[in-house]
């Protein structure tokens, strides 16, 4: 924990020196002095403690996954712990209100500003439906399986997907179930991580921990299209298990959408029908995909950041993994002995 820590205050220290551009456009913002006049600079404004120190005086802490949902209009920031608290602070960090939970909450809350409502999953497999202004909570409804990923809104629901493969459909009215499709996750050990959800032409999208990518009706629930990545995954004899697990959520681009098995790659799939228009199997250990302009960010515990041109499909630049860092090192290590 401690060099998280110190890991996080570089961090910060680089993005302060390096110039990143101050964009969340808070009311009546309050910038240091620090800062020189027209410069971009990052500038660090508050901090705050949403959770308790361990007893004991150990290293170790719980893992703060959430992300915080930002409502720039009422100067306020929403977000949960993994103590099961979820905080509503103003701009200046100052408690609005916090809900208990009940259980640890790992992912960033689904905020609709028209409606003033906010939803959220938790570990015990929960949805909760909360009064953005207020904190007063609207209803909950129990689900199968813990969620970690946003819930996605429509006009009339809201569509969860659980860490055990099922993706809901749920009333925003009341929570009641509408529909749910789910898939077997197959036997033996799987990657920790979950691909969230895609809404993107009329459909529901997602990746499964056995390598399948599906498109949803999300009216229906029905399947409109699927595609097995896990096929491209070649398990030779004797060699270690490789993972076929979709944990990355899809992006879209244009009319495909762009998702990452652990061990087979990048795949391009037709949003219309499902078929691959493009594979890149050399990027193993996938974990995040961002979309960049007309550029792809690739996130890759084998191969470290990857940027790839989507017009050309060819790789722009590379930050090597630590694991390749320290690969290099041993060779040299080894050479020079």
């Amino acid at each position: 924990m401690k060099k998280n820590r110190a890991a996080l205050a570089f961090c910060l220290l680089l993005a302060y020196c390096g110039g990143v551009k101050d964009s969340y456009g808070w009311p009546n913002d309050r910038r240091s002095e620090r800062t020189a006049a027209g410069t971009n600079a990052f500038v660090f404004r508050w901090a705050k403690t949403l959770v308790s120190k361990l007893s004991g005086g150990g290293p170790y802490a719980p893992v703060e996954l959430s992300a915080a949902a930002l409502d720039p209009e009422h100067d306020r920031v929403y977000i949960g712990t993994s103590e099961g608290r979820f905080w509503a602070l103003s701009g200046g960090g100052s408690k609005v209100y916090h809900y208990n939970a009940s259980a640890a909450i790992q992912s960033k809350p689904a905020f609709d500003p028209d409606r003033d409502e906010l939803y959220f999953g938790t570990e015990d497999a929960v949805i909760h439906a909360l009064n953005a202004s207020s904190g007063m909570l609207r209803w909950r409804a129990k689900v199968k399986g813990p969620v970690h990923q946003t819930p996605v809104l429509a006009a009339d629901r809201l569509f969860v997907v659980t860490d055990s493969d099922q993706v809901i459909a749920l009333s925003r009215n009341d929570g009641k179930e509408i529909w749910s499709y789910r898939r077997e996750a197959p036997d033996g050990f799987a990657i920790a991580g979950r691909a969230g959800l895609l809404e993107a032409d009329g459909k529901i999208i997602t990746g499964f921990t056995d390598g399948m990518v599906v498109a949803l009706d999300p009216v229906s629930g029905n399947v409109l299209w699927e595609r097995d990545t896990s096929v491209e995954v070649e398990q030779p004899m004797g060699s270690p298990e490789r993972f076929v697990d979709i944990d990355t959520t899809p992006v879209q681009v244009d009319d495909v959408v762009y998702v990452a098995s652990f061990s087979g790659g990048v795949f391009a799939i037709e949003l219309s029908g499902g078929g691959v228009r493009w594979h890149q199997n050399e990027w193993t250990g996938i974990t995040e995909i961002v979309k960049h302009g007309d550029h792809l960010l690739v996130s890759s515990s084998d191969h470290g950041l990857i940027m790839v041109d989507l017009l050309t499909k060819r790789l722009v630049w590379k930050k090597k993994s630590s694991a390749e860092r320290q690969a290099e090192l041993r060779f040299w290590a080894t050479g020079c002995w």
